[in-house]
């Protein structure tokens, strides 16, 4: 029962805002969560959790996700070598969620972002990546956040870094770099948050097809409207009817 309540609370209530009474919706729930975390629950009300808390992200302030952020990292990301844990030690299920959910909240310190993306990046290098590590860079490094403000959106000089340490090495699961190499890369009206043409040229060249190199660069300088898909891509689950993103 409790499970069914945190997946369908998060299922209606996402993304959290852009419909009337949504504030106070989201302000209703807070109090539930706030009084729910010291509460033990089993495996599928955990993950079930987690999922209503990244469907809800964009309706949190950034106290209220900072105040999640915190109760999650230490549980995915050892504190002292700033490096993610092995997923062999938890439930995978349990960790992915906590990843996405993680990646979710735009509003985050830069600098807690920051080290989280560095984080997703040496698991990467490692060979062993999981598709909901590629899709957390992706939304951590974004250059058009979903609801987030220009002074959410990590610095051109550290989303360059990462993308050059990921080009030193093959990856197996193309689709997915190539979701990581758009959004890392799409140009945006603030000349300061764009990377440079060069750096750009290089990451098309990356790509695995011709087709999909020009499918790259539309979308890079956004002269591809998004498509359904891609913008449930981008968001992580679908949105309501009525709701489109402006990203």
């Amino acid at each position: 029962h409790e499970a069914r309540w945190w997946n369908l609370t998060g299922f209606f209530a996402r993304p959290g805002y852009g419909f009337p009474l949504d504030d106070f919706r989201i302000k209703e729930l807070w109090k539930v969560i706030l009084g729910d975390y010291k509460q033990r629950k089993d495996h599928n009300s955990t993950v079930q959790r987690w999922i209503c808390f990244r469907r809800i992200a964009g309706g949190l302030n950034k106290g209220q996700q900072m105040q999640i952020a915190s109760d999650i990292l230490p549980t995915v990301m050892d504190s002292k070598t700033s490096k993610l844990l092995s997923t062999g030690k938890m439930n995978i299920d349990e960790y992915t969620e906590k990843i996405r959910t993680l990646a979710s909240m735009e509003l985050l310190e830069r600098e807690v972002k920051e080290r989280f993306g560095g984080a997703l990046i040496a698991r990467m290098m490692t060979g062993k990546t999981l598709p909901c590590e590629y899709w957390a860079l992706a939304r951590i490094g974004a250059r058009h956040l979903v609801y987030g403000s220009i002074g959410n959106v990590v610095s051109r000089d550290t989303c360059s870094i990462w993308i050059k340490t990921l080009m030193k090495r093959d990856h197996s699961d193309s689709e997915n770099l190539f979701f990581v190499f758009w959004q890392l890369a799409r140009k945006s009206d603030q000349r300061e948050l764009n990377l440079s043409e060069r750096l750009i040229e290089e990451m098309a060249e990356r790509v695995d097809s011709q087709l999909r190199k020009l499918k790259f660069i539309d979308l890079v300088n956004g002269k591809s409207v998004l498509t359904k898909q891609e913008e449930e891509q981008i968001l992580g689950d679908q949105l309501p009817s009525g709701l489109s993103l402006t990203c």
